[in-house]
């Protein structure tokens, strides 16, 4: 991936709300690995760099911050805890994020069935209007309801997209713990992880 487009996605996943200005740095830990996270969402790309020595890079000012980083190790579950392994084709689920953005609500909700999942979400405009797409999915495991935000959902598969033309993939693994704990994408070996935090419906 082009260090401008890499750039990109890093930027997307720091917080921009002013209101914890470490969560707006990208974390270079000393194990090679660089870390960035707005608390909803998380990014870690391994064998990133050969720094021996951990440092902060505000990606906003483009400036080193001392300031202790957050660890992060403990937020992401272990895919072996998974109770649920849903693969999924990437390409169409960016297609489907796509539609049920444009003009609805800001989360999208998934049913699981047994050899596919329904996609949908209410309109902000228009009262008892709802939007579904179904897409085929191989699932092992439970099945139960789960909801994102739409637009970080579509900035994990964008990410894993841009990728996966390096690796020539386009199926990815989402495992799930349960509706509220954070789902996990790995692709490569697990070189790259990436975390997105489900949104309550109720």
């Amino acid at each position: 991936m082009k260090q401008n487009k890499l750039m990109k996605h890093l930027k997307k996943a720091i917080s921009h709300t002013g209101s914890r200005p470490m969560l707006e740095c990208a974390h270079y830990d000393a194990d090679g690995s660089i870390v960035v996270t707005d608390s909803h969402r998380l990014l870690r790309i391994e064998n990133f760099h050969n720094n021996e020595e951990s440092f902060n890079l505000n990606l906003l000012t483009m400036e080193l911050d001392e300031g202790k980083y957050p660890d992060t190790s403990r937020l992401i579950p272990d895919i072996e805890d998974a109770k649920t392994k849903l693969t999924i084709s990437l390409g169409a689920l960016k297609r489907a994020l796509i539609s049920l953005k444009n003009g609805t609500g800001s989360s999208v909700n998934i049913q699981m069935f047994d050899d596919h999942i329904i996609l949908f979400n209410s309109s902000d405009k228009y009262e008892n209007v709802k939007f579904e797409i179904k897409l085929n999915v191989a699932i092992e495991g439970e099945r139960f309801p789960i909801a994102f935000n739409t637009i970080f959902l579509l900035d994990a598969v964008n990410f894993l997209l841009d990728a996966k033309q390096r690796f020539a993939l386009d199926n990815v693994v989402f495992h799930m713990t349960s509706p509220i704990r954070p789902v996990v994408l790995k692709i490569e070996e697990q070189q790259y992880t990436y975390l997105v935090t489900p949104v309550r419906t109720f």
